[in-house]
């Protein structure tokens, strides 16, 4: 059975994407408001314990989904998720992460490059395997870059800080950095 590689479906559809012929242009509403993007990265977690000792880790980011609707104003409506599950020495873990937010572009939407920043909240899921599973909420902000290749692609780069609140008073924060792919519908 062959393993789904994500990083590898971007760099395919990266270079279909700038194979195809055509000319870059910004975003037109011919080509619809709908945003679906899939992007890759990495997070760097610190937290605090008990003895205000930071744990700092650094590991790559599963799958980033977005949905994206765009309105005729510049404000911006983000849902979006990522799933990661794996299995190491007889321990499984799933992470599932919901969040949704709103922002605004920093730009109109015919420019070649239209930056974006928008605030964020949601829900992150934990389960091992022999533990309790925990779910706890978060807030954020993110900023990024969209640039188009096409009317109806885009390479996208955010950078983004959440605050998740853990409920044993503790808390956690993630600076996320994640790029990949744009598809306007």
């Amino acid at each position: 059975m062959r393993q789904f590689r994500p990083l590898a479906c971007i760099g395919a559809m990266a270079i279909l994407t700038v194979l195809l012929p055509g000319k870059a242009q910004s975003q037109q509403a011919a080509h619809g408001n709908t945003e679906i993007s899939m992007m890759h990265g990495f997070v760097l977690a610190s937290s605090g314990g008990e003895n205000d000792e930071a744990v700092i880790i650094m590991t790559p980011v599963p799958p980033v989904w977005r949905l994206t609707f765009w309105t005729h104003s510049r404000l911006i409506i983000e849902t979006g998720f990522s799933f990661l599950s794996v299995s190491s020495d007889g321990h499984n873990v799933t992470i599932a992460n919901f969040e949704g937010g709103v922002g605004a572009n920093l730009a109109s939407r015919e420019a070649k490059s239209v930056p974006f920043a928008s605030v964020v909240g949601g829900m992150v899921s934990m389960s091992a395997s022999h533990e309790e599973s925990e779910t706890d909420p978060y807030i954020g902000a993110q900023l990024g870059v969209r640039t188009f290749m096409r009317d109806y692609a885009a390479v996208r780069f955010q950078t983004g800080f959440r605050h998740v609140f853990l409920k044993d008073g503790d808390g956690t924060n993630l600076i996320e950095v994640v790029a990949g792919l744009s598809f306007f519908l």
